[in-house]
């Protein structure tokens, strides 16, 4: 996915999110992440960053965010996995995704 994709992306998937009720802190495309910005058209990984995520079971944020998935990958055509985080979490990947532990 091109950066200008993923800004067509975020837009739409942040917008549908707000409209649920969503708040979102960040939105990482994965790759970034593990400095690799090319990847195949099988999907993309995007790490979302809520407050609301906070102490809320896995099964809950995916009960939270369905509806926006759904919605932004039929609409965009853009198949992706989304992991959801509290900001917390999302410094502790960012530790672990280092190699320092």
């Amino acid at each position: 996915m091109d950066q200008l994709e993923f800004k067509k992306l975020e837009s739409f998937f942040v917008d549908a999110l707000q409209k649920n009720g969503i708040s979102v802190s960040q939105l990482i495309i994965g790759s970034v992440i593990n400095f690799n910005v090319e990847q195949s058209n099988s999907g993309h990984d995007l790490i979302l960053v809520s407050d609301q995520f906070n102490n809320v079971s896995a099964d809950e944020r995916n009960q939270l965010t369905a509806a926006a998935e759904i919605r932004t990958q039929r609409t965009m055509g853009i198949p992706f996995r989304c992991l959801k985080l509290s900001p917390d979490e999302y410094q502790v990947y960012i530790i672990m995704q280092s190699g320092i532990f």
